[in-house]
Protein backbone atom coordinates (compact mmCIF):
# COMPACT_ATOMS: atom_id res chain seq x y z
CA UNK A 1 0.00 0.00 0.00
CA UNK A 2 1.81 3.40 -1.07
CA UNK A 3 1.84 5.26 2.25
CA UNK A 4 0.30 8.29 0.82
CA UNK A 5 -2.96 6.44 0.50
CA UNK A 6 -3.15 6.71 4.26
CA UNK A 7 -1.18 9.80 4.47
CA UNK A 8 -2.24 13.96 3.87
CA UNK A 9 1.28 15.02 3.32
CA UNK A 10 2.14 18.60 2.87
CA UNK A 11 5.38 20.42 2.48
CA UNK A 12 6.26 23.54 4.81
CA UNK A 13 5.75 26.05 1.95
CA UNK A 14 2.84 24.92 0.92
CA UNK A 15 -0.21 27.54 1.48
CA UNK A 16 -2.50 24.53 2.52
CA UNK A 17 0.00 23.29 4.66
CA UNK A 18 0.28 27.04 6.53
CA UNK A 19 -3.90 27.49 6.87
CA UNK A 20 -3.46 23.52 8.65
CA UNK A 21 -0.88 25.47 11.18
CA UNK A 22 -3.42 27.96 11.71
CA UNK A 23 -6.50 25.91 11.85
CA UNK A 24 -4.80 23.43 14.54
CA UNK A 25 -2.85 26.91 16.54
CA UNK A 26 -6.31 27.41 17.21
CA UNK A 27 -8.16 25.37 19.85
CA UNK A 28 -11.70 25.30 18.28
CA UNK A 29 -9.79 24.42 14.97
CA UNK A 30 -8.44 21.31 17.10
CA UNK A 31 -11.23 20.45 19.12
CA UNK A 32 -13.51 19.82 16.10
CA UNK A 33 -10.94 18.24 13.95
CA UNK A 34 -10.40 15.70 16.76
CA UNK A 35 -14.20 15.45 17.16
CA UNK A 36 -14.13 14.17 13.47
CA UNK A 37 -11.09 12.61 13.25
CA UNK A 38 -13.02 9.91 16.03
CA UNK A 39 -16.15 9.39 14.48
CA UNK A 40 -18.05 10.64 11.46
CA UNK A 41 -20.39 13.34 12.91
CA UNK A 42 -22.81 16.29 11.64
CA UNK A 43 -21.64 19.86 12.49
CA UNK A 44 -24.86 20.09 14.73
CA UNK A 45 -23.92 16.68 16.31
CA UNK A 46 -20.36 18.37 16.79
CA UNK A 47 -21.37 21.92 18.11
CA UNK A 48 -23.50 19.70 20.76
CA UNK A 49 -20.54 17.33 21.65
CA UNK A 50 -17.87 20.63 21.90
CA UNK A 51 -20.46 23.18 23.66
CA UNK A 52 -19.18 25.64 20.92
CA UNK A 53 -21.73 27.56 18.47
CA UNK A 54 -22.77 26.06 15.53
CA UNK A 55 -21.25 29.05 13.12
CA UNK A 56 -18.22 28.34 14.75
CA UNK A 57 -18.18 24.46 13.57
CA UNK A 58 -19.68 25.29 10.32
CA UNK A 59 -16.32 27.94 9.91
CA UNK A 60 -13.42 25.09 10.88
CA UNK A 61 -15.40 22.76 9.13
CA UNK A 62 -14.97 24.73 5.81
CA UNK A 63 -11.54 25.34 6.17
CA UNK A 64 -10.85 21.78 6.73
CA UNK A 65 -12.50 21.00 3.67
CA UNK A 66 -10.52 23.51 1.37
CA UNK A 67 -7.62 21.83 3.14
CA UNK A 68 -8.44 18.43 1.67
CA UNK A 69 -8.39 16.76 4.85
CA UNK A 70 -11.72 15.33 5.92
CA UNK A 71 -14.74 15.03 3.51
CA UNK A 72 -18.55 14.09 3.39
CA UNK A 73 -18.70 10.51 3.95
CA UNK A 74 -22.63 10.70 3.97
CA UNK A 75 -25.56 12.39 3.62
CA UNK A 76 -29.49 12.19 5.27
CA UNK A 77 -32.39 13.82 4.91
CA UNK A 78 -34.01 15.26 8.38
CA UNK A 79 -37.47 14.92 8.97
CA UNK A 80 -37.73 18.79 7.82
CA UNK A 81 -36.57 17.70 4.84
CA UNK A 82 -33.37 19.09 4.91
CA UNK A 83 -29.96 17.93 3.76
CA UNK A 84 -27.89 16.60 6.56
CA UNK A 85 -24.05 16.15 5.97
CA UNK A 86 -21.51 14.01 8.06
CA UNK A 87 -18.09 14.76 8.24
CA UNK A 88 -14.96 12.51 8.14
CA UNK A 89 -11.20 11.92 7.90
CA UNK A 90 -10.67 11.72 3.74
CA UNK A 91 -7.36 9.67 5.07
CA UNK A 92 -6.08 8.43 8.39
CA UNK A 93 -3.43 10.72 9.15
CA UNK A 94 -1.68 14.03 8.73
CA UNK A 95 1.93 14.39 7.78
CA UNK A 96 4.22 17.81 7.46
CA UNK A 97 7.53 17.78 5.93
CA UNK A 98 9.59 20.59 5.74
CA UNK A 99 10.92 19.84 1.88
CA UNK A 100 11.89 16.90 -0.51
CA UNK A 101 8.59 15.30 -0.15
CA UNK A 102 9.73 12.56 -2.70
CA UNK A 103 12.91 11.98 -0.66
CA UNK A 104 11.05 12.08 2.85
CA UNK A 105 8.18 9.85 1.96
CA UNK A 106 11.08 7.35 0.48
CA UNK A 107 12.79 7.10 3.45
CA UNK A 108 9.30 6.88 5.53
CA UNK A 109 8.49 4.04 3.36
CA UNK A 110 11.95 2.29 4.21
CA UNK A 111 11.19 2.48 7.87
CA UNK A 112 8.34 0.85 8.01
CA UNK A 113 9.52 -2.01 5.65
CA UNK A 114 12.32 -2.07 8.24
CA UNK A 115 9.54 -1.84 11.22
CA UNK A 116 7.67 -5.07 9.31
CA UNK A 117 10.84 -7.30 9.94
CA UNK A 118 10.37 -7.44 13.60
CA UNK A 119 6.45 -9.29 13.62
CA UNK A 120 7.12 -11.37 10.45
CA UNK A 121 10.28 -12.95 12.37
CA UNK A 122 8.59 -13.83 15.71
CA UNK A 123 5.50 -15.19 13.57
CA UNK A 124 8.26 -17.44 11.36
CA UNK A 125 10.06 -18.72 14.32
CA UNK A 126 6.91 -19.56 16.04
CA UNK A 127 5.52 -21.47 12.85
CA UNK A 128 8.84 -23.08 12.58
CA UNK A 129 8.79 -24.34 16.34
CA UNK A 130 5.63 -25.66 15.54
CA UNK A 131 6.39 -27.22 12.86
CA UNK A 132 9.40 -28.90 14.52
CA UNK A 133 7.80 -29.91 17.81
CA UNK A 134 5.27 -31.84 15.43
CA UNK A 135 7.95 -33.88 14.09
CA UNK A 136 9.14 -34.62 17.39
CA UNK A 137 6.22 -35.48 18.73
CA UNK A 138 5.44 -37.55 15.71
CA UNK A 139 8.50 -39.21 15.63
CA UNK A 140 8.41 -40.07 19.60
CA UNK A 141 4.62 -41.47 19.27
CA UNK A 142 5.81 -43.82 16.06
CA UNK A 143 9.04 -45.08 18.33
CA UNK A 144 7.67 -45.63 21.86
CA UNK A 145 5.31 -48.69 20.95
CA UNK A 146 8.06 -49.99 19.02
CA UNK A 147 10.21 -49.82 21.93
CA UNK A 148 7.71 -51.50 24.48
CA UNK A 149 6.70 -54.37 22.07
CA UNK A 150 10.55 -54.81 22.01
CA UNK A 151 10.52 -54.98 25.63
CA UNK A 152 7.66 -57.43 25.75
CA UNK A 153 8.92 -60.10 24.04
CA UNK A 154 12.71 -59.50 25.59
CA UNK A 155 14.87 -58.29 22.70
CA UNK A 156 15.89 -55.13 24.80
CA UNK A 157 17.44 -57.65 27.45
CA UNK A 158 19.57 -59.80 24.47
CA UNK A 159 20.10 -56.62 23.15
CA UNK A 160 21.76 -55.63 25.90
CA UNK A 161 23.55 -58.60 27.14
CA UNK A 162 25.43 -58.96 23.73
CA UNK A 163 25.75 -55.56 22.42
CA UNK A 164 28.86 -53.98 24.46
CA UNK A 165 27.60 -50.74 23.84
CA UNK A 166 24.50 -48.64 23.04
CA UNK A 167 25.20 -47.11 19.45
CA UNK A 168 24.53 -43.43 19.78
CA UNK A 169 21.89 -41.84 17.34
CA UNK A 170 23.43 -40.61 14.03
CA UNK A 171 23.08 -36.45 14.01
CA UNK A 172 21.60 -36.45 10.67
CA UNK A 173 18.48 -37.67 11.90
CA UNK A 174 14.83 -36.60 12.23
CA UNK A 175 14.68 -37.35 15.72
CA UNK A 176 17.80 -35.36 16.53
CA UNK A 177 16.19 -32.23 17.93
CA UNK A 178 19.09 -30.46 17.69
CA UNK A 179 19.12 -30.89 13.92
CA UNK A 180 15.72 -29.82 14.07
CA UNK A 181 16.42 -26.44 15.46
CA UNK A 182 19.04 -25.94 13.05
CA UNK A 183 16.79 -26.59 10.01
CA UNK A 184 14.25 -24.67 11.27
CA UNK A 185 16.96 -21.49 11.86
CA UNK A 186 18.02 -21.89 8.64
CA UNK A 187 14.32 -21.84 7.14
CA UNK A 188 13.43 -18.36 8.97
CA UNK A 189 16.67 -17.18 7.49
CA UNK A 190 16.21 -18.10 3.63
CA UNK A 191 12.33 -16.60 4.29
CA UNK A 192 13.50 -13.93 5.52
CA UNK A 193 16.07 -13.11 2.84
CA UNK A 194 13.11 -13.96 0.45
CA UNK A 195 10.98 -11.24 2.04
CA UNK A 196 13.08 -8.51 1.80
CA UNK A 197 14.45 -9.23 -2.24
CA UNK A 198 10.40 -8.84 -2.80
CA UNK A 199 10.25 -5.67 -0.75
CA UNK A 200 13.09 -3.62 -2.31
CA UNK A 201 12.08 -5.09 -5.81
CA UNK A 202 8.51 -3.62 -5.26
Amino acid sequence: MNLEEVLHVFRTDEDKAKLLAMQIANDRGRQVLECIFRKPRSASEIARELDIPLPTVMFHVERFLDIGIIKIVKTRMSKKLREIKYYGPSKQAILIIPYQKEETMSHIADAVKTAVITPVTVALVVFVAGVAGFLVERVTRTEVPHMMAAEREGALDVAKEEAPAVLAEPFFSLQNPILLVLLGCVLTVVILGLYSYVRKKR
